[in-house]
């Protein structure tokens, strides 16, 4: 074991030690506790605008947002604890999926949202991801950030990947459990058919791979004991036409979702040529999407089709102008043109805006050592390696440019 390593698990052991054990809110019982409250408060506030600008934005429906927020309202009430500053935000991301931060701010892609179907179901995917929040699922694990694959041939590949958001955290099945006994409380006392919760599940289920199936396991026996349990005199509130009203503009964005959620997942895999093609054919349907034109952007990137790529980056510049996403994607553009310079200012540009994501230092001391501005360098990597991101072929370059450097006494 390396002195990082023990280094780590010493602070952790003695985190351990001043957190210690806390009484879990929805089971009753005492369970090991990483955080305080006060300090999930700051993980929130630390992490979700990473999340954020992982899944392209907020979407822009001030009216959907108020509807989504006034379903989750309705909910706190009965939670566990309902004095957490809990918010809802429906975000730019195809592919189904949803985030609970410790906090109480909990994300829901647009991908997601279109699949649902009626009010009801949408209140059983709050209070489902409410009862995680609750029971502090999140609390009995390390919140950490995911690095992109590391599959590439090229230390300066994977750029636009680096956000530096959360992982998403597979719970047991135990905690589905306990989480589902809590939202079917949550929805019935709140006036909703808790029948929507086994609908939802199932509707999800049948959705495929996804990043909220792979967090959330479900199986069949699980299903069919949650149908069993739904009570014969239970509310029947599904609140159809208030949804369909509210999620008109989403719902016929459906298609067009589906085949720019499988343009991204083409990108993630490696694949920049179909995800061109399937970002082409979003387009069509939605020429003026930000996520699109981006995905059309960093694809045309991976392909080293610079001047095209930037085109599209302009084009989504003039619908989202305050993204950080573009910042990577114009500074990838500039790397691939040896810019150093020009990519560093994006760089720099963007760590202002999100300074908790510590990867971007990783780029920024590359492009300081292709500037030879190697004390810059140095520091950048050295603030690299101390965050929670990074690849560990990236986190052995930092470490031995770092080595070399000391051994050369370019460095203190």
């Amino acid at each position: 074991m390396g002195f990082a390593c023990r280094f780590f698990c010493t602070l952790l052991a003695l985190h351990i030690l001043l957190s210690g054990c806390a009484t879990n809110p929805v089971t009753g019982k005492r369970q090991l506790q990483l955080y305080t409250e006060r300090e999930e408060l700051t993980l929130d506030a630390d992490l979700t605008p990473l999340q954020i600008a992982a899944d392209h934005g907020s979407f822009n429906d001030p009216l959907l947002a108020d509807y989504i927020t006034s379903v989750g309202q309705r909910l706190i009430p009965f939670t566990h604890r309902p004095g957490l500053p809990y918010r809802f935000i429906l975000t730019n991301d195809p592919i189904p999926n949803t985030t609970a931060l410790p906090g109480g701010t909990l994300l829901i892609t647009r991908g997601l949202l279109a699949q649902l179907q009626n009010e009801a179901q949408l209140a059983a995917l709050l209070a489902h991801e409410l009862a995680h929040i609750n029971a502090r699922d999140a609390n009995a694990r390390l919140v950490t950030h995911s690095p992109p694959p590391d599959s590439s041939s090229s230390i300066w590949d994977n750029l636009t990947a680096a956000t530096g958001a959360s992982l998403p955290a597979r719970h047991t099945r135990e905690q589905e459990r306990l989480a589902d006994t809590s939202a079917l409380a949550y929805l019935t006392a709140a006036g909703y058919a808790p029948g929507a919760l086994p609908d939802l599940l199932d509707l999800l289920a049948r959705l495929g791979e996804s990043p909220w199936a792979t967090a959330h396991p479900l199986t069949p026996e699980h299903l069919a004991e949650l149908r069993a349990r739904i009570p014969t005199n239970a509310p029947a509130h599904f609140g159809e036409p208030e949804f369909r009203q509210a999620t008109l503009i989403l719902r016929s964005q459906k298609p067009a979702l589906l085949t720019l959620a499988q343009a991204q997942t083409a990108l993630r895999d490696k694949n920049p040529q179909r995800a061109k093609t399937l970002a082409e054919q979003t387009l069509r349907l939605l020429p003026n999407d930000y996520t699109a034109l981006l995905t059309m952007a960093n694809a045309l990137n991976a392909l080293g089709q610079i001047d095209e790529s930037r085109y599209y980056a302009r084009l989504a510049t003039s619908v989202h102008p305050d993204a950080p996403g573009l910042l990577l994607t114009f500074a990838q553009s500039d790397i691939t043109d040896q810019n150093y310079r020009a990519a560093l200012t994006r760089l720099d540009a963007y760590a202002a805006l999100l300074p908790r994501n510590t990867h971007i230092a990783f780029f920024q001391g590359l492009c300081h050592e292709a500037l030879n501005q190697i004390p810059a360098a140095a520091l950048a990597f050295t603030r690299f390696l101390r965050g929670p991101s990074g690849t560990p072929s990236q986190e052995d370059y930092a470490r031995r440019r770092l080595a070399t450097w000391s051994r050369e006494r370019k460095i203190q």
